[in-house]
């Protein structure tokens, strides 16, 4: 049900214009808090018709803890499930401001203290991601470094907040040429399993290949014949797409001399959000490899 719930969700997301996602995540709210509120009286119901003797009355409260219990759960679900589908407007629609703009409408709706916390760290990981897609490489290393991370570690419910602190911290140090640093994310990676406990074992091989590819590619300046960039995951998402299918390959190409290959897939890409620094980036490679004629020019790797 909760993949169900999620999926509804993400195509209410995706095609649900700019200004009123926040008014359909207040939709989606009500709805868990109307669900909730049934829970509640329904589960008092059964209480009061336990005190009466009838069995009739013992039937009644069972079927009336059996729908508290329904219908809390299907409330939890649909809240899980709009907490998760948020970064598909980032991830999917690569719209900056509204994904900020859900966030913290989100984090503006948190019930408590414990959630507001968590929501809050979801909001800050969420500023560090828009400012690293953009290229603002030391202001997204400047506000990651303010990030307790010991605090997250020590949160099994963070997991996958700490999952994106350590690949945001690969990548910022990455393009800031802070090889000590990458190589600290690296080993992380590769020494734990503590992140993935959530995800199969296949998945987890594919992230951790994919970062080797991309470390020796832009660390070693190494081709990977072998690489795993393009693998046909199914929940990839579009920004996932360009940055790793396009543009990684794109460099990975260039490096095993296959420069035409490089050329289509940078040219692909230049046509993309000029948002993303790596599509900036995409154009400045495209005028290294095109002569003015449009043939391809000898480059050294």
């Amino acid at each position: 049900m909760k993949k169900t719930l999620r999926k509804i969700f993400e195509i209410l997301v995706d095609k649900t214009k700019n200004k009123k996602i926040s008014t359909l995540l207040l939709l989606w709210g009500t709805v868990y808090n109307i669900l909730t509120f049934v829970s509640m009286v329904t589960l008092l119901v059964s209480i009061l018709l336990l005190n009466r003797n009838a069995n009739m009355f013992w039937v009644l409260s069972i079927i009336f803890i059996i729908v508290s219990i329904s219908t809390y759960v299907i409330a939890i679900l649909i809240r899980a499930s709009a907490r998760e589908a948020i970064p598909l407007v980032l991830y999917n629609r690569i719209d900056f401001d509204n994904y900020i703009h859900c966030l913290n409408f989100i984090k503006n709706k948190s019930g408590n203290k414990r959630l507001l916390k968590k929501n809050l760290y979801y909001l800050t990981i969420g500023e560090i991601e828009v400012l690293f897609f953009k290229g603002k490489f030391k202001d997204a290393l400047k506000k990651i470094k303010e990030v307790d991370i010991d605090y997250i570690n020590r949160n099994a419910s963070y997991s996958d907040i700490q999952l994106k602190y350590y690949y945001l911290y690969f990548h910022i140090n990455l393009f800031l040429n802070n090889i000590e640093e990458v190589n600290k994310a690296k080993t992380y990676f590769e020494s734990t399993r503590y992140i993935f406990r959530d995800t199969s074992k296949e998945e987890v091989e594919r992230f951790l290949k994919k970062h080797i590819t991309i470390y020796r590619i832009f660390v070693d300046k190494k081709s990977d014949l072998k690489s795993v960039l393009s693998d046909k995951n199914p929940i990839k998402t579009r920004l996932m797409y360009l940055y790793n299918d396009l543009y990684f390959n794109a460099l990975n190409k260039k490096l095993s001399g296959d420069l035409e290959e490089s050329v289509r897939l940078l040219e692909i890409l230049s046509k993309e959000n000029e948002e993303l620094f790596f599509v900036r980036e995409a154009k400045k490679e495209l005028i290294k490899l095109l002569n003015k004629d449009g043939g391809i020019v000898e480059t050294s790797s």
